[in-house]
């Protein structure tokens, strides 16, 4: 990433963000094809298709943004595969325990915990836009 942003006019802060901008955009179009298949196998709305399957990618972004912060380099890029594996893991056995987890009564806090995860992304991406702009000019070009 060092060659990528001595290459650029743009720092690598910035080109981080872009990076994550298409990578979001592209798993939530996944997500947002995996909807319907959802709707029609499991006999649940939509809405409740999309809460289901955005809680555990948010709970994903949040844990890998956590991460990313207090880990740099390749060490923060293992730990965050290990969190990916985590969620996916117990997305997996929860998705056995059916009659408790995903009952119509729970809903409204699968709602509460998507909002909750959701507040907390936008702060940490208004983090990292913030520590972006401390670095307005690469450093590399002005030397």
């Amino acid at each position: 990433m060092d060659e990528l942003e001595q290459a650029a006019k743009h720092n690598l802060p910035e080109i981080l963000l872009v990076r994550m901008g298409m990578i979001a955009t592209v798993d939530l179009l996944i997500i947002g094809a995996a909807v319907p298949v959802v709707v029609r196998y499991d006999g649940i709305s939509a809405m409740r298709a999309v809460v289901y399957l955005l809680v555990p990618y948010l709970l994903t972004c949040v844990l890998t943004f956590a991460i990313q912060r207090k880990k740099r380099g390749r060490g923060g890029i293992w730990y965050s595969m290990l969190a990916s594996v985590i969620v996916c893991v117990g997305q997996f056995f929860f998705s056995f325990m059916d009659g408790v987890l995903y009952e119509e009564r729970n809903f409204f806090l699968w709602v509460a915990v998507l909002f909750f995860m959701g507040v907390i992304v936008g702060i940490q991406i208004r983090e990292i836009r913030k520590n972006r702009e401390e670095y307005g000019w690469n450093l590399y070009l002005t030397e």
